[in-house]
């Protein structure tokens, strides 16, 4: 299943600290727990703000070949 666009821009916001209204704020954060996808999207992106930023071991272990990347 692949998760819509909206999800995406969902997740980005919340990464971003883009202040929201309280409702929308606490409705994207039930999503976000409840949502697999979009808790493993949030990992994926905070990851991805680390290392940009430096702040990651050198030791860290990615498995690139643990997730279906064909969008089925």
């Amino acid at each position: 299943m692949c998760m819509s666009e909206s999800k995406f821009e969902t997740v980005s916001l919340l990464v971003d600290n883009y202040r929201q209204s309280d409702a929308a704020l606490d409705a994207a954060l039930v999503e976000l727990i409840e949502d697999e996808q979009l808790s493993d999207t949030w990992d994926r992106y905070h990851l991805i703000g680390d290392v940009i930023r430096g702040d990651v071991s050198s030791n860290i272990t990615i498995d690139l070949l643990a997730q279906d990347l064909s969008g089925k």
